[in-house]
């Protein structure tokens, strides 16, 4: 199943860590939408403390997502 809206993660109460992953087979288009959602998730949100998404963005988005104290996630990561 593929998921074309994250909009709903946003509804989730004290969320941590958004983390995103793609099937290799998965268009570009839909990538790209995805990623959209997902930083714009991230950005106004007040729980979230790590996420992958820095994996697909630019270094501006990447330095937003910073700026706002968003760490990335590794997956040795221990929180």
């Amino acid at each position: 199943v593929r998921m074309r809206d994250l909009q709903e993660v946003s509804s989730i109460p004290n969320l941590k860590v958004f983390q995103i992953s793609f099937a290799e087979n998965s268009k570009a288009s839909e990538r790209k939408h995805l990623i959209e959602q997902a930083v714009d998730i991230v950005l106004n949100s007040s729980s979230i403390e790590y996420t992958n998404n820095m994996l697909w963005t630019d270094e501006n988005i990447t330095k937003q997502l910073e700026d706002k104290g968003v760490k990335k996630w590794e997956w040795n990561q221990k929180i």
